[in-house]
């Protein structure tokens, strides 16, 4: 359950970054520790309750690799003002696939769940 305060900028409804940022939402600065993670060669796991971002980090990571920190499509960054855009050097754009397991899958596992969905998000990119 999710609430917006009565301003409507403090919110738990809104997950998505771009979303967040282009209705002028409250976001807590979390842009070091993602760089942290953009920038790591290894794994990374995220393991946290529900309601503590997750959804939130994956779709800031999405924006960062999708469009970088450069103005596009007629509007600011969504990283302007954050602590990335100081530090982030990497100028390219990248595909990004992204699989939300919450969606995608459903609890009566089938094998060939997986690759179904794979196939469709792929052709959804092109």
């Amino acid at each position: 359950m999710g609430f917006v305060n009565s301003e409507n900028r403090l919110t738990t409804k809104v997950r998505d970054f771009v979303s967040i940022r282009a209705n002028n939402l409250i976001y807590v600065d979390k842009t070091s520790y993602i760089q942290k993670i953009a920038e790591s060669r290894a794994p990374v796991l995220l393991a946290r309750p529900d309601g503590f971002g997750k959804t939130t980090i994956v779709s800031t990571l999405e924006e960062l690799f999708k469009h970088g920190i450069k103005p596009y499509d007629d509007h600011d960054s969504f990283f302007k003002g954050l602590d990335i855009e100081k530090t982030w050097n990497d100028t390219g754009t990248y595909h990004v696939l992204r699989l939300d397991f919450s969606d995608d899958f459903s609890p009566s596992y089938d094998p060939n769940t997986l690759e179904t969905v794979l196939i469709i998000k792929l052709k959804s990119q092109h």
